[in-house]
């Protein structure tokens, strides 16, 4: 059986997402709810077979170069490294964490592990996350490993979008759109924010803060020059943070208000749906 990494198109999510597979995905891995579009489904990767039911702590062989070692553990579980020669020197094996519980690895003495700016000497035992997690160990070396977390370690994701119109005219900030997540330890949240909204008054200001657990993380604005007419001109807006959290429950919020009273900020994807509109997306991935 080949493994395949497949490239998929999720529509609700508007992104390109991965997944490893036997078979071509019918649904969005991140959410079975979610639509796809088959069409521009595709294969960007093949591996070799894929290393089924790691309960308990696993010491690799070099045979397992070029495969997936997929740990199902309901607990931490340990990855030893193995051995090497100058023939393994630029291969790679990838080890995966389902269920619970951290991923472990254990370099041995006489070798050392990169990762993330820090040179790890053996004998020792890195701890590098829970539930999703996916890690690339490349053999950089006869004594020396060279470690990296997939960018697309992602655990969950949720999102809100305004479909309604709607409109601002107080300079005190409102939640325009808000959303809560609850997260596992060792978590990072990657919210994103963008919209285009209309202005009634010209050189009238719009004004927004993007919010997690109450606390801003970042903040932007914009004038209006031109047409006062509310919708007539597009005004673009975005933004964005990235924030290691805690396990538990966090809310991420988007706020909004004018810049000076009497004018009026607006959002209507009903009456201007070519160019008005806006959504939030977070995700949790591995820290």
């Amino acid at each position: 059986m080949v493994l395949s990494r497949y490239r998929i198109w999720c529509v609700t999510e508007g992104i390109y997402v991965y997944a490893y597979a036997a078979t071509e995905p019918t649904t969005c891995p991140n959410n079975a709810a979610h639509t796809i579009d088959s069409t521009k489904t595709a294969v960007v990767e093949q591996r070799d077979p894929i290393i089924l039911g790691k309960t308990a702590d696993y010491t690799m062989a070099v045979a397992d170069f070029g495969s997936i070692i997929r740990f199902t553990g309901s607990s931490s579980q340990t990855l030893t490294l193995c051995a090497l020669t100058s023939n393994e020197v630029g291969q790679s094996v990838e080890a995966v964490k389902d269920g619970t519980g951290n991923l472990v690895v254990s370099v041995p003495t006489g070798y050392t592990l990169y990762y993330k700016g820090v040179l790890y000497t053996g004998p020792t035992t890195i701890t590098f996350g829970d539930t999703s997690l996916r890690i690339v160990l490349v053999a950089m070396s006869t004594t020396q490993w060279h470690a990296t977390a997939d960018c697309r370690a992602l655990r969950q994701t949720t999102s809100a979008k305004i479909t309604a119109d709607t409109s601002m005219n107080s300079t005190t900030f409102a939640d325009l759109l808000s959303v809560s997540i609850t997260t596992t330890a060792g978590g990072v949240l990657l919210a994103r924010f963008s919209g285009g909204f209309g202005q009634s008054t010209t050189n009238g200001q719009g004004r927004f803060k993007l919010l997690i657990d109450g606390v801003i993380q970042n903040a932007a604005g914009f004038t209006q020059y031109g047409s006062s007419a509310a919708g007539a001109i597009p005004n673009p807006m975005a933004l964005s943070c990235r924030l290691a959290v805690s396990a538990g429950s966090h809310t991420v919020t988007v706020q909004w208000a004018t810049g000076s009273s009497g004018n009026t900020i607006s959002c209507k994807p009903v009456t201007y749906p070519n160019y008005n509109g806006a959504s939030l997306v977070v995700e949790e991935v591995g820290a």
